[in-house]
């Protein structure tokens, strides 16, 4: 009974011995380690983890770097805020940093009296960088609603929305609806585009209602937020985001388009091959600059044609003629120097095209055309 005793215990301290041996030999994983342990997914049974890459979500979670790319028109400049610390986006930046603990950088790329159409081919033909973005703000639609119709804008909108998930496939994308934006179809637009592409939609009509202060106190043009307007649009984008950070967010890019015109582009590019200046002088920038009588001509191959120009006070009149055929009479005059993008057509048919700016020769001696470049697919 003695040696029985005397036995077990020794193969119960040998017992005890391995399993203390095994347990310390084993990696003991790291507090990162174990979050990222929390987001894997596995595959097959008994096949080994995958890793899911961050998103948005996962790096606010753990406090990571975030850069973030705003494209839009004035109102995603925050023209009309009384100082420009009170723009809304520099909230949006010191509110996910104060909350979320981790660094905010971020990069505006808006023009005054923006489109889509001008957000799309920035987008594309924007330098990129080495940097990541993990959420892109589109804040468009208040221009859109009277520059060009409906079909054209969900198609438009439908393409950058499917570049950026190619570019950045794990970014999320917020779609802003603009407090000013009036036209119903175009807010059903936005709303259609974000719901089909899994998108973050915030509506900042409905926070200024939300507020229970009169639209006027909260503009001082009718258009633009003022300082007190742009608040709630930080406080709006703000509190969408962090309504999903506890959730998991599944990007994908569904094979099928909403809208048929979305495939005109798909591509787009600048163009600044001048032919037969007359009266044009070139810029160092590659533009043409002019004024009473000039013209200049420029060979393409593409369906879509839009034109970029230098707006300000002495911006003159000019005509656009395809293929000998007078398409559109433009003006390059504005109260403040801008550059815009316009639409002229996107539906010339595929092959070879030439374009012809012309300045009527009855045009006043102080206005100035300047063209940056011709914009096809």
């Amino acid at each position: 009974m003695r040696i029985f005793t005397f036995t077990g215990i020794i193969l119960i301290l040998l017992i005890f011995t391995l399993a203390y041996k095994y347990d310390h030999q084993q990696p003991k994983l790291e507090l990162h380690e174990l979050q990222a342990f929390s987001n894997t997914v596995v595959s097959k049974k008994n096949q080994p983890l995958e890793i899911v890459e961050k998103d948005l979500y996962e790096k606010l979670r753990l406090g990571s770097p975030i850069n973030y790319l705003v494209l839009g028109d004035s109102i995603g400049e925050s023209d009309g805020a009384e100082n420009e610390n009170e723009r809304w986006y520099l909230g949006l930046t010191s509110q996910i940093q104060k909350f979320f603990k981790g660094n905010v950088i971020h990069d505006i790329n808006g023009t005054p009296g923006g489109t889509i159409f001008g957000g799309w081919i920035d987008y594309l033909t924007l330098q990129k960088s080495n940097k990541d973005f993990d959420m892109v703000i589109l804040c468009f639609g208040q221009n859109d609603q009277t520059a060009m119709e409906l079909e054209i804008f969900q198609a438009n909108y439908e393409a950058l929305v499917r570049k950026i998930k190619i570019d950045y496939p794990k970014a999320e994308i917020v779609t802003l609806i603009e407090s000013s934006l009036s036209k119903e179809e175009y807010v059903e637009s936005i709303n259609e585009i974000s719901e089909y592409y899994n998108l973050l939609v915030v509506d900042t009509r409905a926070a200024f209602r939300a507020s229970g202060k009169p639209y006027n106190t909260l503009t001082n043009d009718g258009t633009h937020p003022n300082s007190a307007g742009y608040r709630l649009y930080t406080k709006s984008i703000f509190e969408a985001i962090q309504s999903k950070v506890q959730t998991t967010v599944v990007t994908t890019i569904p094979s099928d388009l909403l809208f048929a015109d979305t495939k005109i582009f798909q591509t787009g590019q600048r163009l600044t091959n001048w032919e037969n200046l007359n009266g044009f002088e070139l810029t160092r920038e590659g533009g043409i600059l002019g004024k009473a009588g000039a013209s200049a001509e420029l060979s393409f191959t593409g369906e879509l044609l839009g034109i970029e120009k230098w707006a300000d006070v002495t911006g003159g009149d000019y005509e656009v003629y395809v293929d000998s055929q007078l398409i559109k009479k433009f003006d390059n005059r504005a109260p403040f120097r801008v550059n815009w993008e316009s639409l002229i057509s996107y539906n010339l048919g595929t092959g070879e095209h030439k374009v012809v700016i012309k300045i009527p020769d009855d045009s006043p001696a102080n206005a100035i055309v300047n063209i940056s470049s011709i914009i096809s697919n």
